[in-house]
């Protein structure tokens, strides 16, 4: 998480300055919380506005837009991939187990949110803050 406040920090200094301040919205999520993330964010001065618990179905920047889309489409493009082997098509079909497609979706999910969270896609994300209002520049 360190590393995302980082880059984030980065997105912000570069779009407003390393003067304007800018408030971003988020979870309780253990990271955000964090000591070392929050003193990140302050020193580059972003105030982190946390939401209550079970609050972040009111603001969701992952359904904003592409970054959503560009998950889904991550999820699809793998399993494509995964059902090009002949041997993976045929369990697909017949043989495979409730808990062996718990683990292969898992795995899925797992690599289109590596290639999400990849540093080429900070302003994608970043985006998503913006258009969903969880963040905002103070003038």
């Amino acid at each position: 998480m360190m590393q995302l406040a980082e880059r984030f920090v980065q997105h912000k200094i570069d779009k407003h300055g390393p003067d304007i301040w800018v408030i971003a919205f988020c979870d309780n999520l253990k990271a955000h919380v964090s000591n070392e993330v929050r003193d990140i964010f302050g020193r580059a001065k972003v105030l982190l506005c946390f939401l209550p618990p079970n609050m972040t179905h009111i603001a969701q920047p992952i359904d904003a837009g592409i970054v959503g889309q560009t998950l889904r489409i991550a999820v699809g493009n793998g399993l494509d991939e995964w059902l090009m082997d002949a041997d993976n098509m045929s369990k697909w079909e017949t043989k495979m187990t409730a808990s062996e497609r718990q683990i292969l979706i898992t795995r899925l999910v797992g690599a289109a949110m590596k290639h999400v969270m990849a540093p080429g896609q900070d302003s994608m994300r970043i985006s998503a803050f913006e258009r969903t209002g969880c963040l905002i520049r103070v003038v």
